[in-house]
Formats: structure tokens, sequence, C-alpha cells
């Protein structure tokens, strides 16, 4: 009588610690599969699982322990089913998915390698070779919990290293591996600068960052508001970590950027370049000071700031909003008459600092 064909298995793997997957190729006809499995080749297939699918994952199995599988097509006729032949048979034993990882530089003489967490991983493995010889030796073993390492043994700036990092399952008192990931490469340099740009006079800017570990010097280079270099050379070299680039036009943006290096004999590594940070050239803020000498006035005087050519006093009675100009001035202080007795008046700065009362903002024509 016509049965269904055999299908063929397309592949048995394991796809985790505890779980299989069976996939198998189509038969025309069928209505479903029947998969089935045993212990060993030639012993006993029971039938785990019927399916309309082309697959099936088999999980809750026992990490390293071999399972062979085989499957069927059946075709149903009223409430009968119709089964074809077996496939052949396909094994695999479950052992932990394979990290996946990522290496980058941790400082002049570190780097850092994370993965991702793996479904019953006991520990992680990891292995190092330097790019010279390529030779793999064990580094250390990370616990379960743990997705990263930062391996500060013995490297050499600038000096290329590989990694891999295998998982294992401890089934009793056995080990059971992942496969090794694939391999990925870092170079250790110094970190990336995080710099800050802000204007100090109306002609300059002051561009600081913290200090890097290793750092020999730095280059700082001016660039356009994409990154891009202006000139090919950096604006200034220095073992300082701020820079003031004077002699600029007022209120135009000007943008930097930051890169350190370290040098050990004749080599030179670079970290890599910090992020475009911008500032405009701005009159500094005034230095205020507010008596008051009637109860009906208060009189408001500051200090001159290089390159003003006036001064506009705000006053509000709200500390948040409300601020209107009361005064344009090119002299350095104001009275204000007529004011409510008892009532607080508040100001603040345009970069934010805060001064009770009035509030005076530079400006220069440029």
């Amino acid at each position: 009588k016509p049965i269904p064909s055999a299908p063929s298995l397309s592949s048995v793997i394991s796809t985790g610690y505890d779980r299989v997957k069976i996939s198998w190729s189509s038969v025309d006809g069928a209505s479903g599969y029947a998969i089935y499995r045993a212990a060993s080749k030639t012993g006993t297939y029971s039938l785990i699982k019927s399916t309309t699918s082309k697959s099936y994952t088999n999980s809750g199995l026992v990490t390293g322990k071999t399972y062979y599988y085989k499957v069927r097509a059946y075709k149903t006729i009223g409430k009968t089913k119709i089964y074809g032949s077996y496939s052949s048979y396909k094994y695999a034993k479950p052992i932990p998915s394979t990290p996946t990882i990522i290496t980058s530089s941790a400082g002049y003489n570190s780097v850092k390698i994370s993965w991702n967490k793996k479904s019953g991983a006991t520990k992680y493995e990891i292995y190092k070779a330097p790019a010279d010889t390529k030779k793999y030796g064990y580094l250390t073993t990370v616990s379960s919990s743990s997705t990263s390492y930062t391996d500060k043994k013995s490297l050499t700036t600038g000096k290329t290293y590989y990694y891999k990092i295998k998982a294992y399952h401890l089934e009793g008192k056995s080990k059971i591996y992942s496969l090794y990931s694939s391999e990925k490469s870092a170079v250790p340099r110094p970190s990336t600068p995080a710099p800050s740009a802000v204007s100090v006079t109306y002609t300059s800017i002051k561009i600081s960052w913290s200090a890097i570990s290793g750092a020999s010097n730095y280059e700082i280079y001016q660039t356009d508001e994409n990154g891009n270099n202006l000139v090919a050379d950096p604006i200034k070299t220095t073992s300082s970590t701020s820079y003031i680039h004077n002699s600029l036009e007022t209120n135009m943006p000007y943008y930097y950027k930051v890169i350190a290096y370290r040098t050990a004999g004749s080599e030179r590594t670079d970290s890599l370049p910090s992020k475009i940070v911008s500032a405009k050239p701005i009159p500094s803020a005034p230095g205020v000071t507010v008596t008051s000498p009637l109860y009906t006035s208060l009189e408001v005087t500051w200090n001159e700031v290089s390159g003003a050519d006036t001064y506009e006093v705000y006053q509000s009675t709200s500390k948040s909003s409300g601020y209107k100009i009361v005064s344009t001035t090119d002299t350095l202080s104001y009275s204000d008459e007529n004011l409510t007795t008892g009532t607080t008046y508040f100001g603040h700065f345009k970069n934010i600092r805060q001064l009770l009362i009035t509030y005076i903002r530079c400006t220069q024509t440029v």
C-alpha cells in the first residue's frame, strides 16, 4: 500500500546545555511527523513527539550525554495514521552554547573581554595568545555570574593580543565544554580622553580633560562640526590636562577633539580620538554687588569685563522666570528705584551662576 516517503534528517545539533534541535525535510502528502529517540544507535527508539512542523527542540536532556534520533512521516486517513519509513538516524549531545565575545582596550596595559551569558554555564575559561606567536594559553576561569573580565597580566602597550572563551557545565564531577568562541583581538592603548570646552574670555576657549593613566602627552585638534581636522597637525601638544585657545572670533563656534598617546622607546600608541566638544568665545560674566541705599531702591555694581561694550541689566520677582531688561548701559552700575519694600528681587547669569536681585549680561559689538 502507498505510504509517505522517509524524511531526510537535515541536522541534529545541540542548542544548549540541556537541549537538541532536530530538523528534517518535508514529505509530499504528509499530515505530520513523528520523532523518535534512543540512547544508542541500535537501541530502542521511543516516540517523543508528533508535530506538523519540520523541526523540534528536545529539552530537559542530560548535558554531555549522546542521544540518537529518527523521524518518520505519517498521513492521516479518517482517524488512522498511515506511517512511512524511518529516516536514517543522526545523533548529538547537548553541550553549553558557545559564548560570543567582544574585546576592547581598557587602558594602556589592559584589555576587557565581554561575553553574553549562557544558560547552564557553570563557569567560563578564557584563553589568550600574543599576535607574534598566535599560541593560545590558559588565562583564567570566571564564574557564571560574570560576563566580563579585564586582563592586566603582562600586557604591552600597542601590542595585539587575541582571545577566545568557552563555557563549561559541571555534570557531577565532569566538565562538559561548549565550543570555543570565535577569536577576537585587542590592542592595549591609553584610554580615550573626555574633554570639555568652555568660553574663558570673548576671544578664548579652554579645553580641559581628566588625566589618562599611562599617557605621555595629549594632542588637541581643531575640527569642523563633523570631527574632520581643519589642519593635519594638532594646535597643541602638551603634558597638561588643559589648553587655552586664544585669538578667536567672538561668538563663533569652535570644535575640538583630544588624543592621548603613550611613547615607549621609539614606539607611540594613540588613544582613540575623543568625542567632539565645542564652545563659543563670549565675554566673561561680571562679578556683581548689590546694596540697598534706600527702602525703595537697590544699587547694583559690577566689575569691568574685558571686551564688553555694554551691559544689560535684567530684573524679576521670580527666581525661575519673568526676567525683563531694565537697563542697557556702558557704565559699571545701575540704580533700581521705586521698588516695593520687602519684596525679593531675583536674577541669574547666563552661565547659570545665580545671584540675588539682578541678572547682568555682557554684550560685545562685533
